[in-house]
This record gives C-alpha cells, structure tokens and sequence, in this order.
C-alpha cells in the first residue's frame, strides 16, 4: 500500500486456486504424504489523502508444497524418513520484490533406532535451508529477530548487504535410555547455524545456537504407602551462541507423584546462571544476564471424581531485582454422563528491569558502538479466565462452548539507557546521566519523555514514547454438532471476537477494564459445515 494512503480495501485471505493432497504407503513399506497449493495474485483497493484512488498487488502468484515419506524396519524399531518444503513466488511487476522472499527451501532426513527391547534409543535429524530474494529482502532476514548478523561485537556475522540468498542448517542427535525399571535418562545435542530460515513454510523464533542437554530420571512404579508412582528428574542445559558465548545455564530439578489417594502434584525447581545475553539490545552489544531462581508447582484431585480441583503456582526472582509470579486454581465438573464444565482462571504479574524501548544513533555514544540502547522498568499483569462446556443431548446432538476473557496491563518505568555492552548497569535519565522531562497530552496521560542524554554536553536529545498500555479481549465459540444420519454430520459455529487497545494508561484495574470489554467492537462469524456420505 502507499505510505500515504488514508483507506485501503485488503483481501480478508488468499484465494486458493488449486489444492491436493496425496497419502498413501508403497509395496516396500514406505509412508509418503505430499501436498500442494498454488494461490492467486491478490489487489487492494486504496484512497490517497489527496483523493486519489488506486489498486495495488498486495499478494502474488504462490505455490506451496510439502513432501513427506518414511519407512519403518525391524517392526517399527528403526526407521528412517525425509522432507522437503518449498516456496515460489512470483514477483515480477508486483512491486513486492523488496518485501517478499522469491522462494524458500528446505528439507532434510531423520532416524530412530531403538534396542534391548527397546529399552535405548538413538535420534536424529539433519535440515538445510535456502531462501533466495532481492538484496532488501535477504539483508531483512539477516538482520531478523532470529539471527541479529548487524550486533556490533559479534565476531562471526554481519550483515551482507549484496547478497540475494541466505542458506543453513539445523542438525540434532538424542540418545535417551526410555525405559527401564528405574532409571532412565537422555543426552540431547543440537545446532541451528546463522542462515537456517524456514518461517516461508514453517515456525522459526532463533537461529545461531548450539544446545546440549542431559537429564536423569528415577522412576518407582510399585505401590507404596504414600504414593502409587512416583519419579525424580534432575537435569542440567547450555545454550551458547556460534561466537561462542554461554547465553543459557541452566541446572534443574522436578518430581512427580501420584498419592495413595489418587492426588496427583509436581515440583520444578531451576536455577539460571550467569550468562550473556545476545537479544535484549534487538541487534546492539551483548548484555549480561543476571542469575534466576523460579519455582512451580502443581497439585490436582481425583481424576476419577465428578468434581476435580487444581491449583498452580509459579514464582521467579533475579539478581537482578526483577520478579514474576502466576497462580491459578481450577475446576472440572462432570456430574453426568452428557455434560461437564471447567473454568480455569489464571493471574499474572511481573516485574521486569530492563524492558527494551528503542534505540537511537549518536556518534557520541562511543562505549555502546554510536548507539544508545534504551530501557526501563516494565510492570505488567494479566488476567484471564478459561471457560469450557460441554452437553451431549443425545450421541447425536453435542453443543460446545468455550469462552476466554483476557485483561492485560503493561506499566513502563523511567526511561534508562545501557552504561556498557556485556554488562547489567544503566543509566536512569535525569537521576544517573542528563535530563528528562515528562510530556503529557491534553488529558493528562504520560506521552513519553524529552530527553537529553548528557545534559550540558554535545549528544542531541530525542524522544522516549511511552509504551504503557491497556488490553482487552474476548474469544468465545460455540459449535452444534448434528448427526442428521449415519456418517453425515451438519455443523454450525459461532465464533465471536473482540478486543480493545488502550495506550497510555498501564495501570491494571479490574472493573474499569472488565467494562471496557463489554464496551469492545466485536467480529462475529457464523460457519456452516456439512459432511454427507453417500454409502451409509
């Protein structure tokens, strides 16, 4: 869309030109599944400022295909598959060359191998990855979330801004005793390099890792006294990244057991050690990451009761001064046979030191690379409420609905900046470094901050927004389900949506917000679903 477009009419989806789906096995024992979708080019409608109207591509001619086969041996003890995903777009007179990806492969081979009994295994994968576009598109990946190549320390990467492709590999290998009479246990390695990219056809939060894992578990399975089964679980995990710096230590400790009485709980204990951090900067210096302790713990009735009650707790707390904990109880109903009900509430609040807010270029900032990297103290709390009911009027005739009221707040603090790269210190504007003036609109409400970094010296000031912000929302479904006859079943649903946004405001208050929920614009969508079949 044009940047100064006042009102754009956007397709709601894609249309589906064609689409098909083969599963199947081979004589010789092989699995294999395919699919295959190719999608239409797309326009939107749009009014300039000026009055001016237009339509542009905002969606191309697209082909999706996914490939999957396996085989199992020695009665499904060992097996061995492989997959391909791939993506092509056609770009050309689309205007979208800057922002999509012209295609985007992947595919690899994996393995299982079980013995004694099939007591051990051995796991593995390995995956390459290939996308391929204009310069602005592959240079976008590099400097993604995932990945960060522009961080100013970073000795292995940085941003290749010629380049027209980006390539990778994720490779892992478990080795895990699973079975046993008592003890069990596993090591787990991984590596995902820099260029592995596969979000065209799949889901992708972190590249530039390597990880190893190792845990134990002690399982009794004989009834005691006390508990019918019970099992221990300590464990420890690194993550590091390909420069080689340690970004997670963490040893850990659960246990599990099932009481006389049918009560079931669990502990988790961690403990994060001291390491550094390559995301809280979004692409500047590393930080250090202050050590952490969380607890949690679950406990839960009778299953085999009519009411079952549950409670979770959870507490974490750093060195750093930063908290967070959650609690929820919960209940499941089910007096009969043909209907149930569960309501599931959960709270949560945090206190958070160091909550990226921006940052901003200036030559003067030489200790953080011409950079400044702002921060402040983020106090946040959610409340939600998970509802569940289900009714079976006859085995033909089931009404389900659900519903999830959801109340968040995020409260931003003083405005800070980082005072070194790998380290936890920051300078609070206006107390530690420079000044800071608050700016407020006409109603009163915190806009953000003025600030000058150095107060007297050369830095130029800018502006620090305020992020605070309030959120509501709602999603609820309804689905009656109808078998009219044998094998054919009409659906009809009702989904409704809403929500609400508010900044500026960050402070959590229960029945202001509950209100404001009530008062939401809402989506309402209405599904009608049959399936008829013919040889009943």
């Amino acid at each position: 869309m044009p940047s100064d477009a006042a009102y754009g009419d956007l397709p709601e989806a894609t249309t589906i030109l064609g689409a098909a789906k083969i599963t199947g096995k081979t004589a010789s024992g092989w699995s294999v599944g395919l699919m295959e979708a190719l999608t239409a080019r797309e326009h939107a409608d749009y009014v300039r400022t000026d009055g001016e109207r237009g339509d542009t591509v905002v969606e191309p001619l697209a082909n999706y295909f996914v490939g999957r086969a396996r085989r199992d041996l020695r009665s499904g003890q060992t097996a061995v598959g492989a997959m391909l995903t791939a993506v092509n777009r056609r770009l050309d007179g689309t205007g979208l060359e800057h922002l999509l990806r012209s295609s985007a492969y992947a595919g690899g081979f994996d393995f299982k191998h079980e013995w004694a009994q099939r007591n051990w295994s051995l796991r593995g994968s390995l995956a390459l990855s290939r996308i391929s576009g204009s310069r602005e598109v592959i240079e976008a990946a590099q400097r993604s979330s995932a990945r960060y190549y522009q961080r100013p320390d970073a000795d292995k990467l940085s941003p290749d801004t010629t380049a027209t492709k980006l390539e990778g590999y994720a490779a892992n290998l478990d080795l895990d005793k699973q079975a046993g009479l008592h003890w069990r246990g596993g090591i787990r390695l991984s590596s995902t390099s820099p260029g592995y990219e596969v979000n065209d056809l799949g889901f992708q939060t972190v590249a530039d890792r390597h990880t190893a894992q190792a845990f134990l578990v002690y399982v009794e399975q004989r009834p005691g006294k006390r508990f019918r089964n019970w099992n221990l679980n300590p464990g420890v995990r690194f993550e590091w990244n390909y420069d080689g710096d340690l970004v997670d230590a963490q040893p850990y400790f659960s246990a599990f057991g099932l009481f006389a009485n049918y009560w079931a709980g669990n502990v988790y204990l961690s403990r994060g050690l001291e390491t550094l951090n390559d995301r809280r900067t979004r692409g500047g210096p590393l930080t250090r990451d202050p050590g952490s302790t969380s607890v949690s713990s679950f406990i839960g009735s009778d299953t085999r009761k009519k009411i079952k009650l549950n409670a979770f707790g959870y507490y974490a707390w750093s060195e750093s001064g930063g908290h967070s904990y959650s609690v929820g109880p919960g209940l499941n109903i089910v007096p009969t046979a043909n209907w149930s009900l569960s309501l599931t509430p959960r709270l949560f609040r945090s206190r958070t030191i160091a909550q990226y807010v921006q940052s901003v270029a200036d030559a003067t900032a030489t200790e953080t690379y011409g950079r400044r990297y702002i921060f402040a103290d983020l106090a946040q709390t959610t409340l939600a409420l998970e509802t569940r009911l289900n009714l079976t009027f006859s085995p033909r005739f089931t009404l389900q609905l659900y519903a999830q009221p959801f109340l968040a707040s995020g409260d931003y603090g003083h405005p800070k900046e980082l005072a070194a790269p790998r380290s936890f210190e920051f300078h609070e504007y206006g107390r530690d470094a420079g000044t800071a003036q608050e700016v407020r609109g006409n109603d009163g409400s915190l806009q953000g901050f003025t600030v000058d970094p150095d107060g007297v010296g050369p830095a130029e000031g800018f502006f620090v927004p305020s992020l605070d912000f309030n959120f509501r929302s709602l999603r609820g479904n309804a689905v009656l389900r109808w078998e009219w006859r044998p094998g054919s079943t009409l659906f009809l649903v009702w989904q409704q949506r809403r929500s609400d946004y508010v900044p500026y405001l960050g402070d959590f208050r229960f029945g202001r917000d509950l209100e404001g929920l009530a008062h939401a614009d809402d989506d309402n969508i209405f599904l009608l679903k049959i399936n008829y079949w013919l040889n009943p």
